[in-house]
């Protein structure tokens, strides 16, 4: 069963020992304790039947359940370490997963972990759900040594006097103004026929009139039932808050309500909040309301345990019109884990959601955690650490707007106790007085090689803990960066500049001192090394104009080429990266195409500039291949010759007049940004690619006809592609036909001028078939799907010849 804590809090009932004097009426005693959830009275009993027979080891684990249910740690966790001692066929296999469990909760966290280890190496596997709570605890308890940095510079906790905390629980206090309104179970069901009562919760203010707290007035605690957990709506026109009736001793249900304040601060009617949030048979308690900056709105903030949640009970969120309607309550499923989640509190001011959980790694028990809201949603989960959280339980925490201030509850060591020899229950209110956080962060960027100022540099500021991000500015382009930090976060700079290697730092605000500013510098090594290239004619090393030099990164496909025209000179100045290997190529018409290959230095801090002198003789292609690309099914369509009648002049013209028509097919089924994308993808094939590469391949032909006037010889090898829209046999005779268009064209160039080079064997064409046996895996070959396997530029690209080289085969 749930225990109240997990919905509303934890409770306690006493109940008489003098049930009977008999082994047979003390146990009857204890199970009927257990069974109604009052555990306090179920230890009594379980302890007293043990002393008819000290050997029982049955009593003596249900005893230890009691004590566990109690929260009376060490009582529990002495009992089931007997336990584990004691059996002899492993009758109680949880013993030991539950002993560490209280050794976690007193914060032993070495026996806790062998407790874990203990119960692992035994009963792994058996019960799945404990194997993976095991798991999951006995990482806790690594973290937990190491434990997390507070996000505030430094906490002094008060633990609230006897006006606030009694020996009973108190919980939820939140302050308004001059008033601290907060919940203590510390009334009884003055209706109830159990004996003794069962008890029940009120929520009662503290202020300068009723310094020792009393209940609330206007009929908002309702008698015999639980009300509890106050929260205001911003105006202040509403109050919401909890009702909640027992199901069993330790097991409620709980509902939530509103009710409309006056100008006069009287309180109207009770409201119940929809059914889609009080949902029949499931809790709804724990209601937090807030603003939600990007919609304007107030929102609800509740734990339910409903069912379709990410596990027991979980943080729900219902957005509130202006007329005061609810939405659909919503899962917060960025926080929420199998485990339970509760006690849900936003602040605004720093867009951070403050919650109870047993689902992340904590130091035991209940930790408080935080995580931050931001334009994209919500950002990493982050245990608040020490002093606000224990190993023991720690909820219900809320912070002023200032962030100096914030309550919450424990029951901790130092809490009052119900009874003080099992040191157990309840829940006391604690005051955390923060130190503000008032730091900024001051970066200066400068050149490494001569300590300059460095302007314009891009700077990106990473929140390591709660996996923000932030891009900076400088103030006039300078290279000063001045930012807020947050105190005990873990930050990394990160910052490029253009010809200058990117560089970053990781630095943490704990332990920073009383300073104000925190200054950070970086010094950029440059990335480049000036490089020359001089151009010269080989025959006589005469200096050469009208040479185009590209610069390519052989290291990075993705770096675009670095290209240069020297009309009248032969000096070219690029800037390249350091340790990177490069090709230089140099080109002119009727001049071999010259290559270098190189590698800069390594060595940031040289910055000799490289020289590198490129020597080009006549008689050479100015390109090494070119594509040529057909229409679908071009030439002779449906046709199994291996021959065509057509050069490719031909079919291109025809093709390129189909774009219109290949834009409608491809683009046409499509909307918005999607149907741009599909038309800018076919307009540029067809202006880019079949265009322009039919452009370039006529310039191949008359460059090539130039070349061979003058006595070269070339050979050109060839390959001809298919789309996998057809079968493969077909597609072999569909590229023999394609590479039969471009060959005819060949010949026929300049009316058959290459003829008579083709005749006397200057001219070579070696062809290689391919078809589509190469074609992208990706490229469709469904027949009914026209618009992929015919009009799609993917499919369109695999329609060519491809002229694979020219190479100059005489000297």
């Amino acid at each position: 069963m749930k225990k109240i804590w997990l919905s509303l809090f934890l409770t306690v009932f006493l109940s008489s020992t003098g049930t009977g004097q008999t082994l047979k009426a003390y146990l009857e005693a204890a199970e009927e304790a257990m069974e109604q959830g009052n555990y306090y009275a179920a230890l009594t009993y379980f302890d007293e039947a043990l002393q008819f027979d000290t050997n029982r080891i049955d009593l003596l684990y249900k005893s230890a359940e009691a004590a566990r249910n109690f929260n009376a740690y060490s009582t529990a966790a002495e009992k089931y370490k007997k336990v584990i001692e004691r059996e002899k066929n492993a009758e109680y296999p949880l013993a030991s997963f539950w002993r560490a469990i209280m050794l976690q909760r007193l914060g032993d966290y070495e026996a806790s972990a062998a407790s874990y280890d203990l119960y692992l190496s035994e009963h792994e596997g058996e019960d799945e759900y404990y194997t993976m709570r095991a798991k999951k605890e006995k990482e806790a308890v690594d973290w937990a040594v190491i434990g997390a940095p507070s996000p505030f510079r430094e906490v002094n906790l008060e633990h609230l006097d006897q006006t606030i905390n009694t020996p009973y629980s108190e919980f939820g206090a939140i302050a308004t103004e001059d008033i601290l309104y907060y919940s203590s179970l510390r009334y009884t069901k003055e209706d109830d026929d159990r004996y003794p009562k069962r008890l029940i919760s009120k929520i009662l203010k503290k202020d300068e009139d009723d310094p020792e707290g009393i209940p609330v007035e206007g009929n908002l605690n309702v008698e015999g039932l639980h009300s509890a957990h106050t929260t205001f709506s911003l105006d202040g026109t509403r109050i919401y808050y909890t009702i909640c009736d027992y199901k069993t001793d330790d097991s409620i249900v709980c509902q939530l309500y509103f009710r409309r304040i006056d100008d006069e601060g009287l309180l109207g009617d009770a409201i119940k909040l929809p059914d889609s949030i009080n949902i029949e048979g499931y809790t709804a308690t724990q209601p937090h309301i807030s603003y939600e900056p990007n919609l304007k709105k107030e929102i609800l903030y509740y734990v339910s345990d409903k069912p379709g949640g990410a596990g027991k009970k979980d943080i729900y969120y219902s957005i509130i019109d202006a007329s005061g309607n609810f939405s659909l309550p919503m899962n917060l499923e960025a926080v929420n884990t199998p485990e339970d989640e509760m006690s849900p509190f936003f602040h605004k001011e720093s867009k951070k959601l403050y919650f109870s959980s047993e689902g992340y790694n904590g130091y035991g028990g209940l930790d408080v955690f935080c995580v931050k809201q931001s334009e994209g949603g919500w950002g990493k989960v982050v245990n608040i650490g020490e002093p606000i959280n224990s190993s023991f339980h720690d909820v219900y925490f809320v912070i002023e707007g200032d962030e100096e201030t914030a309550y919450f509850s424990s029951n901790r060591i130092g809490s009052y106790y119900l009874d003080d020899q099992q040191q157990a229950c309840c829940f006391d209110i604690y005051k955390a007085n923060i130190k503000p956080c008032d730091l900024n962060l001051k970066l200066l960027v400068y050149d490494a090689l001569n300590n300059e100022p460095l302007l314009n540099s891009n700077v990106m500021l990473y929140n390591l803990s709660d996996e923000e991000k932030m891009i900076l500015s400088a103030d006039s382009n300078g290279n000063e960066f001045i930012t807020e930090l947050d105190c005990n976060k873990e930050y990394k700079i990160l910052v490029d500049h253009a010809n200058y290697y990117q560089d970053s730092i990781v630095f943490n605000t704990s332990d920073i001192g009383d300073i104000d500013t925190l200054v950070k510098k970086i010094f950029l090594f440059p990335s480049h090394v000036d490089l020359k290239v001089l151009t010269f004619k080989k025959k006589d090393l005469d200096t050469i104009t009208g040479v185009t030099v590209t610069i390519k990164d052989l290291m990075d496909n993705s770096k675009p080429d670095l290209v240069l025209t020297n009309p009248t000179g032969n000096e070219f100045y690029f800037k390249v990266e350091k340790g990177k290997p490069y090709r230089i190529t140099a080109e002119k018409p009727y001049y071999a195409t010259v290559s270098v290959d190189f590698a800069t230095p390594e060595d940031r801090l040289n910055n000799d500039t490289i020289v590198k002198k490129l020597f080009l003789d006549l008689f050479g292609p100015q390109r090494l291949a070119g594509y040529i690309y057909f229409d679908n099914d071009h030439p002779n369509p449906k046709s199994w010759r291996r021959t065509t009648d057509n050069f490719y002049t031909d079919t291109y013209r025809s093709y390129y007049s189909k774009k219109d028509t290949f834009i409608a097919k491809y683009a046409d089924t499509l909307q918005g940004a999607q149907r741009q994308l599909a038309v800018d993808a076919v307009e540029n094939f067809f202006e880019f690619k079949l265009k322009e590469e039919y452009e370039k391949y006529l310039q191949l032909l008359e460059e090539l006809y130039q070349y061979l006037i003058r006595g070269a010889e070339y050979q050109l090898t060839v390959t001809g592609y298919a789309s996998p829209r057809a079968s493969s046999a077909y597609n072999r005779n569909l590229s023999a036909r394609r590479y039969d268009a471009v060959k005819k064209e060949i010949e026929g160039f300049r009316e058959g001028a290459l003829w008579e080079f083709r005749r006397n064997g200057q001219l070579k064409i070696k062809y290689i078939p391919a078809g589509e046996d190469q074609a992208p895996k990706d490229v469709s070959d469904a027949i009914n799907d026209e618009r992929n396997s015919i009009y799609s530029p993917k499919a369109s690209m695999e329609r060519r010849v491809e002229i694979l080289e020219v190479k100059k085969i005489n000297n």
